[in-house]
C-alpha cells in the first residue's frame, strides 16, 4: 500500500534554541504533534548546544546545530535557508502557539498577495496594553515616510515574532539577521523600508503567546546587551542615510532617536538590580559610545531627552 504523500508545508516555524529546559522540550514535542495534523513544519535550530546533549531528539528531522551561539539571528538565517514553506514565522523557544487558530490562519493566507502580515498575540508581560497599542501602529495603513517617522520615534513594537513573512520577499531584498542581541530592530526597519507603501495585512485571531521571562536575553543587562542595542539603532540610521532621502527633518529625527536610546539605557541601568559601582561603569560605557554621535545643543522635549541632557553635560 502506498504511503499518503504529505503536502508541502504552508508555514515554516523557525525556532532557535540556546538553553534546553523541560518546558522547551515539552514545546518541541507539542510542535511535532501539530506538524502531524497541519500543513506546517517546525525547524529547531540548536544554537551553541551540542548534538549529544539532546540524544532523544537527535534523529528527528528538521533539527540543525550551530556550534557557536551568536544570538538568535544566525539561527533564524539558517532556518530561512532550510525552510520548505513560503510563509515564515519566527517563534521563540519558550513561547507558545494558540494551536486552535492555526487552521484559520492557514486559510487566511491562501492566495494573499503581500510581503508580510501581522498576527494578533497574547502575553503575560505587565505592559501588554502599551505594547499592543504600539503593535497596532505597526500594521495600521500609512505611507513609508510615516512608518519611518514612527520607527525613529520608537513608537512601534519592533519584535518580529508577531509576523508571517514571505520567504521570497526576504530573499529578494536580502533581508537577514545580524549577529548579537536586539537583531529584530534593524531587520524590522528593512522590512518596512522594502515593503514601501504596501498595506500590511492583519490576522485578528490570537496566534502567538509571548511569555515574558526575567532571564531572557533581552531582559539581561551587560555591556554586550547595551552595545548591541546601541549598534542596532546606529545600523538603522546608517541604512536610512544610504538608502533614503536626506532632509533636515530626518537629521533631527536621527538625533532624537539617539537621545532616546541614551535616555532609555540610562533609565534601565538606574533601575536595574546592580551595585552602584557596576551601574556607574555601565553608564560610562554607554555615554562613551553615544557622545560622539549626539549633538549636545538640543532643547529637552521628552523625559529621555532630560536623561540625555543630564548625562551629556
Amino acid at each position: 500500500m502506498k504511503k499518503k504523500r504529505k503536502h508541502k508545508p504552508v508555514i515554516s516555524f523557525i525556532v532557535p534554541i540556546h538553553i534546553l529546559t523541560n518546558h522547551i522540550i515539552r514545546n518541541i514535542e507539542k510542535f511535532q504533534n501539530v506538524e502531524k495534523n497541519l500543513p506546517v513544519e517546525f525547524l529547531f535550530i540548536f544554537n551553541g548546544i551540542r548534538e549529544k546533549k539532546i540524544n532523544g531528539f537527535s534523529q528527528s528531522k528538521n533539527f540543525y546545530f550551530i556550534k557557536k551561539n551568536n544570538g538568535p539571528g544566525p539561527a533564524r538565517n539558517l532556518g530561512i535557508k532550510k525552510s520548505k514553506a513560503n510563509w515564515l514565522l519566527f517563534l521563540d523557544s519558550d513561547d507558545d502557539l494558540i494551536v486552535r487558530n492555526l487552521p484559520k490562519l492557514i486559510n487566511f493566507i491562501k492566495n494573499k498577495n503581500c510581503n508580510f502580515l501581522a498576527v494578533n498575540f497574547l502575553t503575560n508581560y505587565k505592559t501588554y496594553e502599551k505594547n499592543h497599542k504600539k503593535f497596532q501602529l505597526n500594521h495600521k495603513h500609512s505611507i513609508l515616510k510615516e512608518k519611518i517617522r514612527l520607527f525613529l520615534n520608537q513608537k512601534l513594537e519592533y519584535a518580529i515574532i508577531f509576523y508571517l513573512f514571505k520567504k521570497d520577499f526576504l530573499k529578494k531584498y536580502k533581508i537577514f539577521f545580524l549577529k548579537g542581541y536586539f537583531e529584530d530592530i534593524f531587520f524590522h526597519l528593512k522590512i518596512l523600508f522594502f515593503n514601501k507603501d504596501r498595506k500590511i495585512l492583519y490576522f485578528k485571531k490570537k496566534i502567538y503567546f509571548k511569555k515574558y521571562n526575567s532571564s531572557s536575553i533581552t531582559a539581561l543587562l551587560t555591556k554586550k546587551h547595551l552595545d548591541d542595542f546601541i549598534n542596532a539603532w546606529l545600523n538603522v540610521i546608517r541604512f536610512l542615510k544610504r538608502k533614503y532621502a536626506k532632509t533636515d527633518e530626518l537629521e533631527n529625527l536621527y538625533q532624537f532617536t539617539l537621545r532616546g536610546v541614551l535616555g532609555y539605557l540610562m533609565k534601565r541601568v538606574e533601575n536595574c538590580n546592580l551595585s552602584i559601582a557596576k551601574k556607574k561603569r555601565l553608564k560610562t560605557f554607554v555615554i562613551n559610545i553615544l557622545k560622539i554621535y549626539i549633538n549636545k545643543n538640543f532643547i529637552v522635549q521628552t523625559k529621555y531627552d532630560k536623561y540625555a541632557k543630564d548625562y551629556l553635560n
